[in-house]
């Protein structure tokens, strides 16, 4: 399947973050007990929002991968635009905005969402709510 680029430029910064996954969630009592892991989809749910709150529409994701096991507590993100949607990396805090080891990447399919498609997006869902109702994971700028 053929995609079609985005209006992309090598000169589009970067967006760096945080992603907060609160300990007292009651997902990680089944996920798992007695050690509690993030799971992958919030992960890749939150990526989603933040992606959506930034202005773009995303229709799918692709390639991510999980290359350690993330647990309960704040990480850094890093949102990149690419070609063909926005790049995503979790690093642990301290790693900012540097080169360090990559906790899970992966591929958003986006593209810049029309400015009318924006405002109601941003009405629609609130950016600090990661999962609806029952999750406090959030994304700082």
């Amino acid at each position: 399947m053929m995609r079609a680029p985005n209006p992309y430029s090598p000169d589009q910064p970067a967006w760096h973050g945080r992603f907060t996954f609160p300990a007292y969630d009651p997902i990680y009592a089944d996920h798992f007990p007695h050690a509690p892991v993030v799971p992958g989809t919030l992960i890749i749910h939150a990526f989603r929002q933040e992606a959506t709150r930034r202005g773009w529409q995303v229709s799918g994701i692709r390639a991510f991968r999980f290359r350690h096991f993330v647990t309960p507590g704040t990480y850094a993100f890093t949102l990149t635009p690419t070609e063909y949607g926005l790049g995503c990396t979790l690093t642990r805090t301290d790693e900012i905005g540097n080169a360090g080891k990559p906790l899970a990447t992966g591929e958003l399919a986006a593209s810049p969402a029309r400015q009318s498609e924006r405002c109601s997006r941003q009405n629609d869902m609130p950016a600090h709510n990661v999962r609806k109702n029952r999750e406090e994971a959030h994304a700082h700028d």
